[in-house]
């Protein structure tokens, strides 16, 4: 992914920015609740956890040659962190092929905001980052 990733992106009821080494203390606060985690495939993490993972996701975005990007969700009224979105190559570079995902704060679920990011991403995906195909994944028993 050659082009570097937007610094902050504004839509309605989020703003998406880059991850800060300081959103763990957020994220972890929610992190080890299961319903964060009830539609993924891996389970809830200690702080320490969440730190590296952040840590990790800090040092990739400042490459995005890697083919992997995150970002915080925030809410844009309170500034809090809600959750994360990423865009991650899938294949060769020379394929443009990727995938975009967000995860929510219990809180921040069940009022349309994953609907509306997924498409902010796919959007981010196609005409900022030029790729040619863009895979999603939701959960058919995500009704929330």
């Amino acid at each position: 992914m050659s082009t570097s990733s937007p610094a902050i992106i504004h839509g309605p009821g989020y703003v998406v920015r880059p991850l800060r080494l300081d959103d763990a203390t957020a994220l972890s606060e929610f992190s080890e609740d299961e319903r964060y985690w009830r539609f993924l495939a891996e389970g809830p993490r200690t702080p320490d956890q969440v730190a590296y993972f952040v840590a990790r996701a800090v040092a990739l975005h400042a490459d995005p040659e890697n083919g992997e990007v995150w970002w915080a969700v925030e809410d844009p009224d309170t500034h809090g962190v809600i959750g994360t979105a990423n865009l991650k190559r899938i294949g060769d570079a020379a394929d443009r092929n990727g995938s975009v995902g967000c995860t929510l704060a219990p809180q921040a679920q069940g009022q349309g905001l994953g609907t509306t990011l997924g498409w902010a991403l796919i959007a981010l995906a196609f005409e900022t980052f030029h790729l040619h195909r863009v895979e999603c994944t939701c959960a058919v028993e995500n009704e929330v």
